[in-house]
C-alpha cells in the first residue's frame, strides 16, 4: 500500500486501514499462537475436548435455570393462584351444600353422588319424562322414598344439584395435587453446575475471574429455588431473588473461540492452508504497523495532493490564457451585466438618451476595462449635461451597483431631488418607492414638494411606510417625532390634535385670561382656520387639488359632492370666528375684546368635524349636492 500511494490515495481508506477492531486485534493475538504450534493437530485434539466440557457446563447451568427461571416462577405461582382460588370456590360450595342442616356420614362422597345420578336418571326418564330435575313442582315427589316435595326438601335436592354440577371439590383436588407435583419436582431438581475438580482447575487456569463467576451464579440458582419454595408455601411472590452475573455468554464465547483455534490449528498442520493464515496474518501485522506511522503516511499523501495541483496549474498561468479568460469574465460575468443594469437605472431616472460603452486596453499584460458614458461629443460632462441630469446619473448608477451586490441591506438618501426638476422628481420617487419592495429604504427631505410626490407614489403602490418629522424640543435639535409636521397633516390629524390641546387648556383656563393665555388661544384659533382651509381641500373638494402637487386627480372628481348653503354658511361662520381672533388682524386697542374661551374653542373644534362628517356621509351615501357659489 505505501508503494502504491499518490496523489489519488483516499486518505479515509487509508485510516481505516490503519485502525483495528478488537476483534481484529484478538485475531492477531490468535493466529501468532496458532502458528507457533509446534504440533497443531494434538493442540487442535485438547482444544476441542475444553470447548466440550464448557459446552457441557453451559448445558448444565442451562438445565438448572430453566427450573428457576422468570417463566417457571410465573408457572408456578399460577399453579398457586389457582389452587388457592379452587380451595375458596369448594369452601363457598361446601356451606351452600351443608347449609348448616346434620346430613348422613358420607354426604357428598363418590356413593353418595353415584345414588343421586341414578335418582336423577330415574326422575327425567321415567318418573317424569320431559321435566327438569329436581322436579319439585305442586304433587311431585322424591324419586328415593316417594313421599311428597314439601318446600325445604325441594330447597335440598337443589342445593344437592349445584353442588354435582359445580363438583368444585374434585377441581379443588385437582388443582392442589397439580402444585404439588411442582413444587416436588422443583424441590427434587438437580441444580448443580457440575464444576468437579478438573473443570473447576480448567477455568482457573483460562480466566480465574469466569470461573469465580459460575460458582457465585450457582449459588443464586441455589438461593432462588429456597426463595421460590417459600413463596409457594406462603402464597406471597413479593421480594423475588434476580438472577445476576449470568456467565453463559462469556462461557459461549470462550467454547466458539477454543472451537476456532482448533480449526486454525487444524489448518495449520496443511501446509497450503497455513499459508492462508499466515498471509492473514501478515495482513494484520501490516495494519497494525501501519497504524503507528498514520500521521505520516497522511503528511505524505496531502504533500502528493498539493503537489499535483501545483503541477497541473503551470499549464493554465500561461499569460494569453490568463488575459483572455479575465476579458471574458468582465465582459460577460462583470461588464455586460453593470451596462445592462446601468441602462435600466438610466431609463428609469428618465435619462435613457444617454447611453453606455465598454472600452478595453491592454497594459503591461494586464486586461483593464472601461465603462464610460456614450456622449455624442468628447468634452467635460458638466459643459453638455444639466446638473439635475448629473444628478440623476449619480443615482442610477448607485442603484445599479446595488443591484448587481445582490444583497437586501438597507440604503439611506439625504436630499436626493435636490436640483432635480419636476418630472425627473416623479421618476426618483417612482424608483425609490419601487426599491422599498425589496429592502428597506430612509429618504431624509426638506422638499416638500417631493414628499408629496413620495406619498402620491406609496399610495398607488400601496407600499409599507412610515413617516417621522425631526423638531426643536425644549431647546434641543433633532428630536423625532411621529408623523409628518402640522403643515402636512390631514384635517383628522389635526382635529384631534386641537381637542387634545383643547381638553389640555380647559382643566386650568382662568375666567380672566392675560396676555400669555391669549396668546395661546390665538394660536389655536390660527391652526382652526389653516384646518378649515386643508377640510376644503381634502374633504369639500376630495384631494381632487392639492397644494404642492403638479397635476390634479382627475379620478377623485367623482367623489365631489359639494355642499350645501347651511354648511356653506357654517364653515363661513367659523372661519371668519378664526380671523376674529388671530393676529392677522390689528384689532382696536380700545375694543379690548377678550379671546374665546377653552370652551367655545371646544364647540368651533366639535362645529368644524361635525360639517366634515356630514360631507364625508353624503359622499358614502353616493349623494351629489350642487356647490354652493357665494
Amino acid at each position: 500500500m505505501i508503494a502504491s500511494v499518490n496523489a489519488h490515495t483516499d486518505s479515509q481508506k487509508v485510516t481505516a486501514l490503519a485502525t483495528l477492531t478488537a476483534v481484529e486485534t484478538s485475531r492477531l493475538s490468535d493466529l501468532e499462537k496458532t502458528l507457533a504450534e509446534n504440533d497443531p493437530k494434538a493442540k487442535a485434539k485438547v482444544l476441542r475436548l475444553s470447548a466440550q466440557r464448557i459446552d457441557g457446563l453451559v448445558s448444565r447451568i442451562d438445565a438448572a435455570i430453566a427450573w428457576v427461571s422468570d417463566a417457571a416462577v410465573e408457572k408456578l405461582k399460577a399453579y398457586d393462584a389457582e389452587a388457592e382460588s379452587a380451595s375458596k370456590a369448594e369452601a363457598v360450595a361446601a356451606t351452600y351444600f351443608w347449609a348448616g342442616e346434620a346430613l348422613l356420614p358420607g354426604t357428598g362422597e363418590q356413593v353418595w353422588k353415584d345414588l343421586f345420578e341414578a335418582a336423577r336418571r330415574f326422575s327425567i326418564g321415567v318418573a317424569y319424562p320431559g321435566k327438569p330435575f329436581p322436579y319439585v313442582d305442586s304433587g311431585g315427589k322424591c324419586p328415593l322414598c316417594q313421599q311428597s316435595i314439601d318446600q325445604v326438601t325441594a330447597e335440598r335436592l337443589k342445593r344437592f344439584d349445584h353442588f354435582l354440577k359445580q363438583d368444585t371439590a374434585k377441581v379443588a383436588t385437582e388443582k392442589r395435587e397439580q402444585r404439588a407435583k411442582a413444587t416436588q419436582r422443583i424441590a427434587g431438581a438437580s441444580l448443580s453446575f457440575g464444576l468437579d475438580a478438573a473443570t473447576t482447575e480448567e477455568l482457573r487456569q483460562l480466566d480465574v475471574s469466569l470461573l469465580q463467576s459460575a460458582q457465585e451464579f450457582e449459588q443464586k440458582v441455589e438461593a432462588r429455588r429456597t426463595w421460590l419454595l417459600g413463596a409457594i408455601k406462603a402464597h406471597a411472590w413479593d421480594g423475588a431473588r434476580v438472577l445476576e452475573g449470568d456467565p453463559r455468554v462469556e462461557l459461549k464465547s470462550l467454547s466458539t473461540n477454543f472451537a476456532a483455534q482448533a480449526t486454525d490449528l487444524d489448518k495449520a498442520g496443511d501446509e497450503k492452508q497455513k499459508k492462508v493464515l499466515e498471509d492473514e496474518r501478515s495482513e494484520l501485522r501490516a495494519r497494525a504497523s501501519l497504524s503507528i506511522r498514520l500521521n505520516s503516511v497522511l503528511d505524505l499523501i496531502q504533500r502528493m495532493k498539493v503537489k499535483a495541483m501545483l503541477t497541473g496549474c503551470k499549464e493554465d498561468l500561461k499569460t494569453k490564457a490568463i488575459s483572455d479568460k479575465a476579458k471574458e469574465f468582465a465582459t460577460q460575468a462583470v461588464t455586460t451585466k453593470l451596462k445592462n443594469a446601468l441602462n435600466a437605472e438610466f431609463r428609469a431616472m428618465g435619462v435613457d438618451h444617454i447611453k453606455t460603452k465598454l472600452i478595453e486596453r491592454v497594459e503591461k499584460t494586464k486586461m483593464k476595462h472601461k465603462l464610460v458614458l456614450d456622449l455624442p461629443v468628447t468634452t467635460k460632462l458638466d459643459e453638455i449635461l444639466s446638473e439635475g441630469e448629473q444628478r440623476a446619473i449619480a443615482i442610477g448608477s448607485f442603484l445599479a451597483e446595488l443591484h448587481l451586490a445582490g444583497h437586501g441591506n438597507g440604503i439611506v438618501f439625504d436630499d436626493p431631488v435636490s436640483s432635480l426638476d419636476h418630472h425627473r422628481r416623479k421618476d426618483v420617487a417612482r424608483r425609490l418607492v419601487e426599491e422599498a419592495r425589496k429592502r428597506q429604504v430612509i429618504i431624509l427631505t426638506h422638499d416638500t414638494a417631493f414628499l408629496g410626490e413620495l406619498r402620491d407614489v406609496i399610495e398607488q403602490k400601496n407600499v409599507a411606510h412610515v413617516i417621522h418629522h425631526l423638531e426643536w424640543i425644549n431647546d434641543r435639535p433633532g428630536c423625532v417625532s411621529v408623523g409628518l409636521p402640522w403643515e402636512h397633516k390631514s384635517y383628522k390629524e389635526r382635529l384631534d390634535k386641537l381637542e387634545k390641546t383643547q381638553k389640555a387648556m380647559e382643566k386650568n383656563w382662568p375666567p380672566y385670561p392675560n396676555e400669555e393665555d391669549r396668546a395661546k388661544m390665538t394660536l389655536q384659533y390660527d391652526l382652526l382656520r389653516a384646518t378649515i382651509e386643508r377640510v376644503i381641500q381634502d374633504v369639500v373638494f376630495n384631494g381632487v387639488v392639492k397644494r404642492y402637487r403638479d397635476w390634479i386627480r382627475i379620478d377623485k372628481l367623482g367623489g365631489v359632492v359639494g355642499f350645501t348653503e347651511d354648511e356653506f354658511k357654517e364653515i363661513d361662520r367659523l372661519h371668519k370666528a378664526c380671523c376674529d381672533v388671530v393676529d392677522a388682524h390689528d384689532h382696536s386697542s380700545a375694543k379690548n375684546a377678550s379671546v374665546p374661551s377653552s370652551t367655545q374653542l371646544g364647540k368651533d373644534i366639535a362645529d368644524l368635524r361635525a360639517v366634515a362628517d356630514t360631507i364625508r356621509g353624503r359622499r358614502t351615501k353616493g349623494g351629489i349636492t350642487a356647490v354652493t357659489v357665494v
